[in-house]
């Protein structure tokens, strides 16, 4: 209702139903009554209107409904006052009706308008209570959304955080094929990068060893030598580029946003290159560049700190993983028991054991059979028979018999063969073996 038209403070639609009435009453009166607009009728018909209007819209407008209802009833219509009839007699009959309108009109009306503050009272109680309910609800998604958002936080960094210690766990590794295979790991659990590369330095050139992410649309360079821009500066000047730098920006040429050398920190060794070509937008911050260094420093060091022990492990007499002797030391003892069995004339023979596929073993199972063999060589042959780690490819390995003949070196094959075969762990390996002659008689 207060959304409706106004005129002069009034309802246009109860001008309109005031109007409408008072016509349509008119015309019935005229056309089936007495055309006395209904004098002699009690109730007067036009208490309907003023009862109406005053109880549907409050007391102006029922004063209207008074006002038209009593022109409507005397405008051309006063009755002639009789000749006995008194004046106080005459004004009562002509104003009876209109003054009761109008009592009515008013009693009415206040009683409306009364309901309609209160209605009023109890719609902007309502709008206050949804707006409350509202801003309550809003508050909650908010609170709820922020706990989300929070727990996602928190599960993310804890994830990462034991992503991270998973991936540093690949990397201290003690052999460098091992560590590059760790260091997609770490940098995945770190960065997240979509793309990102490992150059390995060799001969003067850094080369690609992971290419990460790499599609056949991307025209990435897959080595750079001593004359590129790029490897002077990371490899070179072990500097740190990144794309955020206008003069990094402009080395990197756009081959990567981020581009840094695998220091080992405590010998000053850059062994390589750590390229990201692509890191999203959100990734791209100060926290990120730190840890960027930090995987570059910690990836050269074990790479550093793994070349070492392998060279060291290589000029030992015996690998600790496997309970052999080295092939670095093969060598010496095969020249050394050759020549003393030469000068003295005895007998020397080789049983070589090879494991088929060793390639596509894991290298778990390449230990165990490794120190498997070392306790067989142990359990059946003499303390001056020795088993080797035979060459640089995994799965070989050799037995060297001291004073043993081809003939006699057939007989610990057999011997071998069948305590192998005995292991149930080694179901699934297959061996093959040779016999050769270091030196006969």
């Amino acid at each position: 209702m207060e959304e409706q038209r106004h005129i002069f403070g009034l309802r246009v639609s109860a001008i309109v139903e005031i109007g409408l009435f008072l016509l349509v009453a008119l015309i019935l009166d005229a056309i089936f009554g007495g055309g006395d607009r209904y004098w002699g009728v009690e109730p007067h018909p036009f208490w309907i209107i003023v009862i109406l209007v005053a109880a549907q819209y409050g007391v102006p407008e029922g004063i209207l409904a008074v006002i038209a209802s009593t022109l409507a009833l005397l405008v051309g219509n006063l009755p002639q006052q009789q000749f006995d009839q008194l004046m106080y007699d005459y004004l009562y009959e002509i104003s009876i009706n209109p003054l009761m309108w109008t009592a009515a009109a008013v009693v009415i009306g206040v009683l409306r308008e009364r309901h309609i503050r209160e209605r009023a009272d109890l719609r902007e109680a309502l709008k206050l209570a949804k707006e409350r309910e509202e801003k309550i609800a809003e508050s909650y998604e908010w609170v709820r959304d922020l706990k989300q958002k929070m727990e996602l936080r928190i599960a993310g960094q804890l994830r990462t955080s034991i992503d991270t210690y998973r991936a540093a766990k690949a990397v201290e590794k003690l052999n460098p094929q091992d560590v590059l295979e760790g260091v997609s790991e770490l940098i995945r659990a770190v960065m997240s990068p979509d793309q990102f590369s490992v150059f390995l330095r060799e001969n003067g050139t850094a080369t690609t060893t992971i290419m990460s992410g790499w599609t056949d649309h991307d025209n990435y360079p897959r080595q750079y030598d001593a004359s590129s821009r790029l490897f002077q500066e990371v490899i070179g000047n072990r500097k740190t580029l990144c794309i955020i730098n206008d003069e990094h920006e402009h080395i990197l040429a756009g081959d990567g946003m981020l581009a840094g050398p695998l220091l080992d920190t405590e010998s000053g060794q850059v062994v390589g290159m750590l390229k990201i070509e692509k890191l999203g937008f959100t990734e791209m911050n100060l926290s990120s560049i730190e840890a960027f260094r930090a995987i570059c420093e910690w990836v050269g060091m074990a790479f550093v700190n793994a070349g070492k022990y392998q060279t060291a492990k290589e000029e030992s007499v015996i690998n600790p993983e496997h309970n052999l002797m080295t092939k670095g030391y093969f060598k010496r003892y095969t020249d050394y028991i050759g020549s003393l069995a030469k000068r003295l004339n005895f007998d020397v023979s080789m049983i070589v054991i090879k494991l088929v596929d060793a390639e596509k073993l894991d290298p778990a199972v390449m230990e165990r059979v490794a120190r498997e063999l070392s306790r067989i060589v142990d359990k059946v042959l003499r303390t001056v028979d020795l088993a080797f780690d035979y060459q640089a490819d995994e799965g070989q390995f050799s037995i060297v018999l001291p004073a043993t003949s081809k003939k006699g070196a057939r007989i610990v094959q057999e011997k071998i063969e069948k305590d192998l075969a005995s292991i149930k762990s080694m179901n699934n390996a297959t061996f093959t073996f040779m016999v050769h002659s270091i030196h006969e008689k």
